[in-house]
């Protein structure tokens, strides 16, 4: 069996009894016996591949826990599968337990435990077979096949132009420019800053990872309006909830109360962008100089297009 890494803490047999239960699936033996050992996490070996599919996995969900949303259970394998079920967006036969860089998942198969592939971006449900066991699945990884770029400062891609380390990490040489806000045309940065040890990350990502950034920023573009909507509701009740008390009391601010009452008279005091961070697992970065708060602004998390953290910048 290979090793996994950064997996969440570790579940009992009779958390994942429970969790059998709630999805009414009892889930072959060496599912069980994996997950009661990596829960969630990353393969050492993350390639797939056969005559006519390949794909790179970025992570195993998590059957229970999720650290980096605060255990949230929506992120964990039965909240995503049940929501994913509820919304038509996966077959009710398929629980997925894996994704590949570009969103897409592995999925067991409930009818006969066999594993399958499941492009999420097809506009009818078509999985295909790759395996016919999750042991079969795990034995077939092999190492990455990623392009790797080294001693490299500068690559070319195709959709963010030159790509190179920048101030703040790496940026592409595309540009955004978002409806409703005043910022001119903003950097966009792609990857993490800085890593596990907090040093500069300056390795340029591979063209398998530039090409999942696009895909991600293209569906965050298509789902904008609906995204707004979200962004501007909650900063509004965020301000109600920490700001409000001081800038609608002259007693406490020394000035006339801003008398903000709506969601669009907040979003006014939150228009100029910062810039755009792109990461990995279908996750943005927005962060806003914010005019209610120069020292610490306004940074908001989303994956999958839905805000996941709403906070003072570096705290999402």
């Amino acid at each position: 069996m290979i090793k996994f890494f950064n997996c969440e803490k570790p579940i009992s047999e009779i958390e994942f009894a429970q969790i059998e239960e709630v999805l009414n699936f009892k889930f072959p033996k060496e599912f069980r016996e994996h997950y009661l050992q990596y829960n969630g996490g990353e393969p050492e070996k993350t390639f797939w591949k056969n005559d006519k599919l390949s794909f790179e996995i970025s992570d195993f969900i998590s059957i229970l826990f999720n650290k980096e949303f605060r255990n949230d259970p929506s992120f964990s394998l039965p909240g995503r599968v049940i929501e994913e079920w509820e919304n038509n967006e996966v077959p009710s036969i398929l629980i997925p337990f894996a994704m590949n860089w570009e969103g897409n998942y592995v999925c067991i198969n409930i009818s006969d435990s066999k594993i399958y592939f499941f492009d999420r971006d097809e506009e009818e449900f078509n999985p295909v077979l790759i395996e016919e066991s999750f042991g079969d699945f795990i034995n077939s990884l092999e190492e990455s096949k990623s392009e790797e770029i080294e001693n490299r400062k500068i690559v070319e891609h195709t959709f963010w132009g030159q790509v190179e380390q920048d101030w703040a990490g790496i940026s592409a040489e595309k540009l955004l420019k978002l409806p409703d806000f005043t910022s001119d045309e903003i950097t966009i940065f792609l990857g993490e800053e800085f890593d596990d040890e907090g040093e500069e990350i300056d390795e340029l990502p591979t063209k398998r990872e530039l090409d999942s950034f696009e895909k991600t920023l293209k569906s965050f573009l298509d789902n904008l309006d609906e995204i707004l909507i979200e962004i501007k509701s909650k900063a509004f009740d965020r301000y109600k909830k920490i700001y409000a008390k001081y800038y609608e009391d002259s007693g406490l601010s020394g000035k006339e109360p801003l008398n903000i009452h709506t969601v669009d008279e907040h979003f006014e005091y939150m228009r100029d962008l910062k810039y755009v961070r792109i990461l990995k697992k279908n996750t943005i970065q927005i962060l806003i100089n914010y005019d209610l708060d120069n020292e610490h602004g306004l940074e908001i998390k989303l994956k999958n297009n839905k805000v996941v953290c709403l906070g003072g910048i570096a705290e999402t």
